[in-house]
């Protein structure tokens, strides 16, 4: 019998509507699975992880993600931007502490300045930053 995990990376890897995989992975018993591509280094898994994550209900992300910090420190890595985006949707959705609070501006300070990542991705990096100024 094929485990709940490896139920799970074989439908990320199919290409289907989202609507399709959030209603499929949204269940209880994949949410901790999800988290765990959506941090791994797996760039063909964890952006579409992060993507279905973007889509469940904040109750249920703030349950998977209790801190944010594990998710800004992905903004460090060498990502794609997309990847970058779907993070930095999540964290908009939690609630950040003070450090987390810097840490997040910080990360989102450094896509905005690279000129080289995608615009969607800086866009919502500067999104980011936007969400910070309006808390102080």
């Amino acid at each position: 019998m094929i485990s709940a995990r490896e139920e799970l990376i074989e439908k990320l890897a199919w290409r289907k509507p989202k609507e399709h995989f959030v209603e499929m992975c949204s269940r209880p018993e994949f949410l901790p699975f999800l988290a765990e591509i959506c941090l791994s280094d797996d760039p063909k898994l964890n952006w579409r992880a992060a993507w279905v994550l973007s889509s469940i209900e904040v109750s249920e992300l703030k349950k998977v993600f209790p801190k944010a910090q594990p998710l800004i420190n992905t903004l460090q890595r060498k990502e794609k931007d997309g990847y970058k985006r779907e993070i930095i949707k999540l964290i908009m959705l939690l609630d950040l502490d003070e450090d987390e609070e810097g840490a997040f501006y910080d990360a989102a300070l450094n896509i905005w300045e690279d000129l080289a990542l995608a615009s969607a991705a800086r866009l919502y990096a500067l999104r980011g930053m936007l969400h910070i100024a309006k808390l102080y």
